[in-house]
């Protein structure tokens, strides 16, 4: 939510610079604490939000959430529809869950926070993993080795092949090329392929998947053992029309160009990320005191001067080298 003011609370990539940026120091964030100041005073905000910060999304009352008495919230995919209701909790009979993007601000601070399209969000890296290739490989095969990984990183075709496996094409040339493949998709009832594409141009999981995939089919069609791209973007999950409206509401918002995955952090030097963890903790002690005070009044966020303490504090925990060290892997600096 905080970015749609145009800077989040923490690191992000900009979108407009390229380059890794610390957000809570900028007019942006300090226009969305002025908005969220404004909604606490307006009673908008549960009073005793930041008592358990440890929760997601500051859920301090699950059970005034699960009851419908509180209207609006942060939560997850898996809460939209009808899953909220429980037949053994009776009061959650009749709850139903609709996304609600996060409106564009057009009402608080200047026209540089205003009117911004949201750009992060709670995310994971685009990469769930890496791999080092070490001098152990030089005597190896490395253009066969490259040329797998190329496939399998074509968005095209080779990384459809790495989340699916076999289309019915590639069955059938798997008789002559590969017939252990062969025997062991149509051992699996797959003499079609594990995927087919639909009408819309979506891709289509053999009814073989569903409902528990029970064979592991997933496991024994698709590349899960090896570095590749995955891409679920044009899967057709089965979903009814409503229920893919709300998924694409829920992800309205593009968090990619923003986001720091694994991909970036994880080449740092040892030296550089235990310096990090550093001043990370440094920050975070700081800012989960100090942000729910402007949040609340204790501080105010209208005061230059107390503003101006608050990205001194903030400089003083050396949010720079962060950037500057990350920048350094991206090669903006």
């Amino acid at each position: 939510m905080e970015s749609g003011f145009g800077a989040t609370g923490m690191w992000y990539i900009d979108p407009e610079e390229g380059k890794v940026v610390y957000g809570a120091v900028k007019d942006g964030f300090r226009t969305y604490l002025e908005c969220m100041n404004t909604w606490y005073q307006n009673g908008w905000i549960n009073p005793s939000f930041y008592e358990r910060a440890g929760e997601m999304f500051y859920l301090v009352d699950s059970g005034s959430v699960y009851s419908g008495k509180v209207g609006a919230w942060y939560g997850l995919t898996s809460q939209l529809g009808g899953a909220m209701q429980n037949e053994q909790i009776p009061w959650t009979n009749g709850i139903v869950v609709f996304a609600a993007p996060t409106p564009i601000n057009d009402v608080y601070g200047d026209e540089s926070c205003q009117n911004i399209t949201p750009f992060a969000y709670y995310a994971t890296g685009q990469f769930g993993g890496q791999i080092v290739i070490t001098d152990k490989a030089a005597d190896k095969d490395l253009p066969a080795l490259f040329t797998f990984l190329d496939h399998f990183y074509d968005q095209k075709s080779g990384a459809i092949q790495a989340t699916y496996g076999l289309s019915k094409e590639e069955v059938e040339d798997a008789k002559t090329v590969a017939p252990a493949a062969y025997e062991r998709y149509v051992k699996m009832g797959l003499e079609n392929g594990a995927y087919s594409i639909t009408e819309e141009g979506k891709i289509l999981k053999d009814p073989s998947y569903y409902p528990e995939d029970n064979n592991d089919i997933g496991g024994s069609t698709a590349l899960v053992r090896f570095s590749k791209l995955t891409d679920e973007s044009n899967l057709d999950r089965g979903y009814l029309p409503y229920y893919k409206e709300q998924m694409d509401l829920y992800r309205l918002y593009d968090a990619g160009p923003a986001s720091i995955g694994n991909e970036i952090s994880a080449q740092l030097t040892p030296d550089q990320s235990s310096h990090f963890s550093e001043v990370y903790t440094n920050i975070s002690t700081y800012t989960n005191q100090a942000v729910p005070e402007f949040i609340t009044g204790e501080l105010d966020i209208h005061d230059d001067a107390a503003w101006q303490e608050f990205c001194d504090t903030l400089e003083s925990y050396d949010y720079q080298s962060y950037c500057d060290d990350l920048n350094g892997v991206l090669g903006v600096n």
